[in-house]
């Protein structure tokens, strides 16, 4: 019994790891267990890999846990939606933690720079697309820095938002992470029920059915599209669709928005031009109006057929006028509905701090123009805030919502209708009702609604939601509940690890309790046969291998799997032939492992950038082989610097650097442009020693079969797509 129990000790502590510092004061803020937690496994994590991703439940403190994580390494540059700048300053300042601050839209306009060794990026999933010049921006600004990614919501759309996020710090090895190591990057718990408040279940409003346009919106002709562009019906189509979905009114502004950019295309047809996307930015267009550039000056002569043109124009405004005639004589009798809703939300909830949230800030104007008379209602755009006394800014109304107790604000408020400005990353704790004026295109932009309300500290011991159903014509367009089901999955999915991994956590960290021991071999009675291993590869890292009597993995999900088996407190003697198949599978899977990481390593240098780093050093070679010997020697030295330098770095911006330096035209320019690329980050990881056997576990079936021998033991490379190395049943 006692072998049994110091190896389960061997192996809670290579999975969980040394238990956090008891420390747990930031400052005028004391964190909490799970978050202290937090601090210790993300401050692991981007030793080892360079960064890590913070992915709880909203409303669980991710923005102090990244506070205490900037504390221990002396500082960090947030970037993060500008909404959020107060948010994080004030954190900041009770956390007494210096940091440094770009907006997210800053860095949409140009580049930041910061000597910080920490780079935090709050609400992280608005870096998902590397097509973009906010991502080249703060690519750039992550070299040579540990990358702290905070996101309850990572993935919107595709498991490739995950990865984009990820190669920030590990550049194109993030498309490729094995299981395992996605277990240690990606920390993710959901709330405790005594944590936060409970959510209850959602109650569906249905507003009073108006004139159905689905059979205008199938038969919409093409749009005629910028010169460079292409006819993308089906997408105006959605666009229209989605926005009559929230609201007459949201359609109507969308539809008048589409007139005026129609009409700004026919001027510059007139004048004999045909504008491309980017020249059509010269038009500033809204719904109420246009204004027009000079297409003289701002595009070039058109080299087609403007005749046809004009004609495929005319018959898409002509279509876009029936539909506007069709929307404007219901606008206001659907506005009244839903306004009637939301005095019948009010009337159920008199004592309650109510958000109603909408993408479309058309469906917002004209609920607040419904709803302007009623005591303690404001408006929050784009444009600014609005209330029925006015003097409220937005800080003022941000600071209401974030405190206990509305009573002690400037003004009490009863109903905040807000586009998605206020939807994510912020403390909205005053409000316990949540309603959906809309239903966004992905389920994450719902859980960042209601997060706002579902925090630690709420005073409230419930939240309810609401959601007003869309019209049946505009859910048949959409498909809705299916695109959201499809982008749910993929949500799940992305951090499938993390979860996995909390589930884990959660069985072994009692085995922690129990004293260490000596011993390193133990048995246990179980459902099965099988087998935990805990190893020390080749670079000093201690991992967890299992084996179901099918497979040799390494899987956090698969591990839980075959510990959930075990009988506990029945231990046997290990049955000495069991004892030797385990230990000859352990060897040759340790080689192969080896050996897959040797293959991956050299595979991930020259991944993503199309073998820039071979390149650079080819030409490094064939300058120093040409170099007159008097300099031969001055130039050996720079260059070897250079190479040790690139064979240590990651990430999107260092593999961005190094292909701009590739087009340097003289070696002299080459080696100045990766010097110039920045400082790595320390190694701290292991140093390389031996690997070995360091605990391991038999489980017994009650019937044992017949061992004839291990059959045939394939080598399998040590990737994500990989199911392990056969063992022994």
């Amino acid at each position: 019994m006692d072998a049994l129990v110091a190896v389960q000790r061997r192996i809670a502590d290579a999975i969980a790891g040394e238990a956090p510092d008891a420390d747990a004061r930031l400052g005028r803020v004391r964190l909490r267990p799970h978050q202290v937690d937090a601090v210790h496994r993300l401050r692991a994590a981007m030793r080892s890999h360079g960064g890590a991703l913070l992915a709880d439940a909203p409303g669980l403190g991710k923005t102090y846990v990244a506070l205490a994580v900037a504390r221990a390494c002396g500082g960090a540059m947030v970037i993060a939606p500008a909404a959020l700048r107060a948010q994080w300053m004030r954190s900041a300042a009770l956390a007494a933690v210096r940091v440094e601050w770009r907006s997210l839209e800053q860095l949409s306009r140009r580049s930041a720079a910061s000597a910080a060794p920490l780079l935090v990026v709050d609400e992280a999933h608005h870096l998902r697309n590397p097509l973009t010049r906010r991502y080249a921006h703060a690519a750039a600004l992550a070299i040579g820095k540990r990358v702290l990614l905070l996101s309850a919501t990572p993935v919107h759309n595709r498991a490739e938002d995950r990865d984009a996020l990820f190669a920030l710090f590990l550049g194109p090895a993030a498309a490729t992470l094995p299981a395992d190591v996605l277990a240690r990057l990606i920390v993710r718990r959901e709330a405790e029920a005594t944590l936060l408040p409970r959510r209850r279940p959602v109650r569906w409003l249905r507003p009073p059915p108006h004139p159905d346009v689905s059979a205008l919106l199938c038969a919409l002709p093409p749009p005629l599209p910028a010169a460079d562009g292409r006819a993308a019906v089906a997408l105006v189509r959605l666009t229209l669709a989605h926005a009559w979905s929230s609201s007459m009114a949201a359609l109507d502004a969308t539809v008048r928005r589409a007139l005026h950019h129609a009409a700004a295309i026919d001027d510059a047809l007139t004048a004999g031009r045909w504008p491309t996307r980017r020249e059509l930015r010269a038009w500033v267009t809204t719904a109420e109006s246009s204004q027009l550039a000079f297409p003289e000056l701002v595009a070039a002569p058109a080299r087609t057929d403007l005749g046809a043109a004009r004609t495929i124009l005319a018959r898409h405004v002509r279509a876009l006028v029936a539909l506007h005639a069709r929307v404007v004589g219901a606008r206001d009798g659907d506005t009244a509905a839903r306004a009637a809703l939301l005095r019948r939300v009010l009337d159920t909830h008199p004592a309650a701090t109510i958000v109603a949230f909408s993408r479309y800030a058309g469906t917002i104007d004209a609920l607040w123009h419904a709803l302007r008379f009623e005591a303690g209602v404001v408006a929050i755009t784009a444009r600014g805030v609005r209330s029925a006394g006015g003097g409220l800014s937005r800080l003022d109304v941000l600071a209401a919502l974030a405190s206990d107790a509305v009573e002690d604000a400037r003004a009490p408020l009863r109903l905040v209708l807000s586009t998605d400005l206020l939807g994510e990353g912020l403390d909205l704790r005053a409000a316990s009702v949540i309603v959906h004026l809309d239903q966004p295109w992905t389920p994450a932009r719902i859980d960042q609604r209601e997060g706002r309300a579902l925090r630690l500290g709420s005073p409230h011991a419930t939240v309810a939601v609401y959601a007003v159903r869309p019209p049946r014509g505009a859910t048949r367009l959409l498909a809705l509940a299916a695109r959201l089901q499809h982008k749910r999955c993929a949500m799940d999915s992305s951090v499938e690890a993390g979860t996995a991994r909390e589930s884990l956590l959660a069985r072994v960290r009692p085995w922690q309790q129990a004293p260490r021991g000596g011993a390193r071999v133990a048995a246990a009675c179980a459902g099965s046969n099988g087998w935990v291993a805990v190893l020390r590869d080749a670079s000093g890292r201690a991992r967890v291998v299992v084996s179901d009597g099918c497979t040799v993995v390494e899987d956090d999900a698969r591990l839980l799997d075959v510990l959930a088996r075990v009988e506990p407190g029945r231990a046997v003697s290990p049955p000495a032939e069991r004892l030797r198949e385990a230990h000859r599978y352990i060897r040759d899977w340790l080689r192969a492992d080896a050996s897959a990481a040797l293959a991956g390593a050299h595979a991930g240098a020259h991944a993503g950038d199309r073998g820039s780093r071979a390149a650079i050093a080819r030409r490094l070679d064939a300058a120093l082989r040409s170099a007159p010997l008097t300099l031969r020697a001055a130039l050996q030295s720079r260059i070897v610097a250079a190479q040790a330098r690139t064979a240590v770095m990651s990430g999107a911006g260092v593999e961005r650097a190094l292909a701009a330096a590739l087009k340097s035209e003289s070696v002299e320019e080459l080696l100045n442009a990766v010097e110039a690329i920045g400082e790595p980050q320390d190694d701290k990881r292991p140093a390389a020693r031996g690997s070995r056997l360091l605990a391991l576990l038999l489980l017994v079936a009650h019937e044992q079969r017949s061992l004839t021998g291990p059959p045939p033991l394939p080598i399998a490379p040590r990737s994500a797509a990989s199911p392990g190395t056969a063992a022994p049943r």
